[in-house]
């Protein structure tokens, strides 16, 4: 059948709502779904699989929160530990299996084996725990229409989508998949632009084989045995893809508009939160600058905490450090350091001179929109590639790799952050763009499109 025909008799269908009309179009070959207005999100049901450090969850609450907005019901999957910032807002949430110390000692092992280490470290978790994970998803999608999901959820949800003969679209906060010359490849971010653009291109691919081969290895057993598919798919994808991230800060490839969107950061509003006693008294005495590494952990964070204490004193500032999840701990507790263990980084940044953090995406993204100068220490993955982009727009000094950080070069970078004017401005002009962007809504709108025309 002609599918505007299709959509005329179900519109039809939706209006007169009798059994003599179910019965017709059931012989035409019809399926009966509640008709959904093209304006907005009406009756559908969207999935969004989100396995990921809660940077990587995060934005996909305030994705959330946007298209419950537009009317449309939403079912969260998360990693169990983080199924809370999903619940706590009223969403359906399934939590999937493993606790937050697995987590954490996963992400240990992974900051400590650099890139390509983590690499094959996340390989071989997949590979203990996917089968259990494409389950626990499987049942949280039934009776949605569509699922989305960045790099976490990616690959679980596409097979899911698969199975269930729905559509999977893809929502990144990296610009995966996504070549071009503007911009270095995520898991290559060393690479100069001077190479051209023959030559990057070629690196993309090759940066985003090695970001999903392990997904996609994994997936293998998962499909036949839990899924009963094929154990490769033989659907390409053709659905646009969208990415939660300024164009401003990733420019995307001009030629690729039809297929990719950045829409601009999805963020999520936090200002119900509550400072500790004494915080805002601490911010208010003079130039403090802020230090965490969020979900990051290490075997020597009495090493680094140390490292951090040093640069501190030697710059003769005053800071706010965030232990997270453990990569700093609280032996710094002094009269010029206000120690705790997390705070919304939307809060926090835009009430210091200067920012240092790990590079996380949604950490990256909090920086930008602070208006802050911010230094960037990766650990691994695709933190390096946000340090790139700090430095490139021009907001914040060269990102100095944790295995590389002393006190001097710590110490050195803060002092560029707080002084350097033409950062100060650069940092500045591109929170002005983002404050203008409302990627959130953006994405929304996107993915009700998608959906519909699929």
């Amino acid at each position: 059948m002609n599918p505007d025909r299709r959509a005329e008799l179900i519109d039809w269908h939706s209006s007169l709502r009798g059994n003599a009309v179910d019965f017709a179009l059931r012989l035409a070959g019809c399926t009966i779904r509640p008709w959904r207005r093209s304006n907005g999100g009406g009756c559908l049901k969207i999935a969004i699989v989100c396995n990921d450090t809660r940077g990587g969850v995060q934005p996909y609450v305030a994705l959330a929160e946007g298209l419950r907005e537009r009317g449309i019901t939403v079912k969260a999957v998360a990693p169990g530990h983080l199924a809370s910032l999903f619940s706590d807002r009223s969403f359906d949430v399934q939590s999937l299996s493993g606790s937050k110390e697995d987590v954490q000692e996963v992400s240990n092992r992974v900051a400590e084996a650099g890139t390509l280490g983590g690499v094959k470290i996340v390989l071989s978790e997949l590979s203990s725990r996917i089968e259990t994970w494409t389950a626990e998803v499987l049942a949280a999608c039934e009776g949605t229409d569509a699922i989305t999901g960045g790099i976490g959820g990616m690959f679980i949800g596409k097979s899911v989508a698969e199975k269930l003969n729905k559509p999977f679209i893809e929502t990144h906060l990296q610009p995966i998949f996504a070549p071009s010359s503007s911009y270095p490849p995520v898991l290559l971010s060393a690479l100069p632009l001077w190479l051209g653009t023959g030559v990057l291109r070629a690196c993309h691919a090759l940066s985003d084989f090695v970001l999903s081969t392990p997904f996609e290895s994994a997936m293998k057993g998962a499909r036949r045995k839990v899924l009963g598919l094929e154990s490769r798919s033989a659907q390409p994808s053709a659905l646009p893809v969208l990415y939660a991230v300024s164009p401003l800060v990733v420019p995307l490839a001009e030629e690729t508009r039809n297929l990719r969107m950045s829409t601009g950061y999805w963020f999520l509003n936090c200002n119900d939160w509550q400072p500790p006693a004494g915080l805002e008294s601490f911010l208010a005495g003079g130039d403090v600058v802020s230090v965490g590494f969020g979900s990051m952990t290490c075997k020597d964070a009495p090493e680094l905490t140390s490292i951090v204490g040093a640069a501190v004193r030697k710059l003769g500032v005053r800071a706010v450090v965030l232990g997270g999840s453990g990569a700093l701990t609280a032996n710094l507790q002094t009269d010029d350091v206000y120690f705790l263990d997390e705070a919304p980084h939307d809060w926090l940044f835009s009430r210091v001179s200067a920012c240092v953090h790990h590079g996380g995406a949604g950490t990256t993204a909090a920086g930008f929109r602070s208006g802050r100068p911010c230094l960037v220490v990766p650990f691994g993955m695709d933190q390096p590639f946000w340090g790139t982009r700090v430095m490139a727009l021009g907001t914040g000094p060269k990102p100095i790799p944790r295995k590389r950080l002393t006190p001097d070069n710590l110490a050195q970078a803060l002092h560029l952050a707080l002084t350097d004017d033409s950062m100060k401005n650069a940092a500045q002009r591109v929170a002005q763009g983002i404050g203008s962007e409302d990627g959130a809504a953006v994405a929304c709108r996107e993915l009700v499109r998608i959906v519909h025309n699929w």
